[in-house]
C-alpha cells in the first residue's frame, strides 16, 4: 500500500480485476490525480498503466452480440466519487434506480464515461442504421437493468417505455 494512505482509509478501497491485465488493482477516494478525478493503482502502490487504455483491439470486429456485451460492461463499470459518502461508486446504478419510477424514463448514457474507443467507433459506424443501434442500447441498458433490480421488473415496468440517449 502507498505510504500516504492510513489504516482508516481500508473501508474505503474498492478492488477490481483489470480486465486487460487481470491484475488486482484498487481505487480509492484518497488517491486522485491532479484534476481530482479517480484514478486506478496497483497493489504496489503504482498507477495502474493498463486502466484507461482499449479493451478491444482497433482491428477487431464485433458482432451485434459482443458490442452489446462491451457496452454494458463499460457502463457498469464506470465509477465515481460520491462527494457525500466519499465512496466509490457505480456511476449508473442510481441513474437505474430513480429510472424505475420516473414515468417516462430516458437512460443518459455520458460518452466520455465509454473507455473503450472501438465500442465509440462501433456506435458512431450504427448511426446510420437507428433500428440496429436502437437494440444494442435497449439490450445493454436492459442488461444494466436486471443487475441493479431484477429481469422480472425491467421486462414488467420499464423495457416498453424506456427511452435512451447519448450524451457527450
Amino acid at each position: 500500500m502507498d505510504d500516504n494512505v492510513s489504516i482508516d482509509d481500508v473501508g474505503r478501497y474498492r478492488f477490481f480485476r483489470c480486465v486487460k491485465c487481470y491484475k488486482i488493482i484498487a481505487l480509492s477516494p484518497s488517491k486522485l490525480d491532479d484534476d481530482g478525478n479517480l484514478f486506478s493503482w496497483d497493489y504496489d502502490g503504482k498507477h495502474h498503466k493498463c486502466f484507461g487504455y482499449d479493451i478491444i483491439e482497433k482491428t477487431d470486429d464485433l458482432t451485434l452480440n459482443r458490442l452489446t456485451e462491451e457496452l454494458f460492461l463499460n457502463i457498469l463499470r464506470h465509477k465515481n466519487l460520491d462527494e457525500k459518502t466519499g465512496l466509490v461508486k457505480s456511476t449508473y446504478e442510481d441513474h437505474v434506480k430513480i429510472l424505475y419510477y420516473v414515468p417516462g424514463p430516458v437512460f443518459i448514457l455520458h460518452l466520455s464515461h465509454i473507455e473503450d474507443n472501438k465500442i465509440k467507433q462501433e456506435l458512431a459506424e450504427l448511426a446510420d442504421d437507428q433500428k440496429t443501434l436502437d437494440d444494442v442500447m435497449r439490450d445493454a441498458i436492459g442488461k444494466v437493468f436486471e443487475c441493479v433490480t431484477s429481469e422480472r421488473q425491467y421486462n414488467l415496468s420499464i423495457r416498453n417505455r424506456l427511452r435512451w440517449e447519448i450524451v457527450d
